[in-house]
């Protein structure tokens, strides 16, 4: 694997105990389901998780530190799914290859994307998202001057885009989807040479 910048920031392994993935992955269902963040409490998130309060007490000291754990968890839960599709060959993918599976990995976990990036709007997730799609096509940048640049475009479009079809797409209309990001990246990197 060639040396890439981004990989820094990609979780691609949880460095959490069971117990705070339970209490996240309860908070965001207790949010999914249309909970205000606000009404959630300790003693409701605990009953819901069937874990204790001294156990809560022992890793957070409130409510808002696990929504800060829920998103860095589900952020890893939209993207593990990709990079196990991606496994070792992540450096030779063909872009159009990278962003179908992308797209594939954004169905089969839309309740995750559709949370953090239409009904939540998780700016934590908003930066997972762009470093992850960095280090994702990184290898096919790299040797133009400004590639930070270019990929930060790149993945700003593609957030955009990612939003709209979460908000409008069927599965039916997934090709024109993957169509849709091929050109508009086709079209950045035209005007970049």
């Amino acid at each position: 694997m060639i040396n890439n910048p981004y990989e820094k920031y990609v979780d691609k392994e949880l460095n959490f105990t069971k117990s705070q993935i339970v209490f996240a992955n309860t908070l965001f269902d207790l949010l999914d389901e249309g909970e205000s963040f606000l009404n959630i409490g300790v003693t409701e998130l605990c009953a819901r998780a069937n874990l204790s309060r001294t156990t809560f007490y022992s890793y957070y000291k409130n409510v808002s530190e696990v929504y800060e754990d829920m998103q860095t968890i589900g952020a890893h839960n939209a993207f593990n799914k990709l990079y196990s599709s991606l496994n070792d060959e992540i450096d030779n993918e063909s872009f159009e290859n990278t962003v179908r599976k992308y797209i594939e990995s954004t169905f089969e976990n839309r309740r995750y994307f559709y949370f953090f990036m239409v009904k939540d709007l998780s700016n934590r997730f908003a930066i997972k998202f762009e470093q992850n799609f960095k280090f994702l096509l990184y290898h096919l940048f790299k040797d133009l001057p400004n590639y930070d640049l270019v990929l930060t475009g790149i993945s700003g479009a593609f957030y955009t885009l990612t939003v709209r079809f979460l908000i409008e797409g069927t599965v039916d209309q997934k090709d024109n989807y993957h169509d849709a990001v091929i050109t508009m990246c086709k079209a950045l990197l035209n005007k970049l040479d």
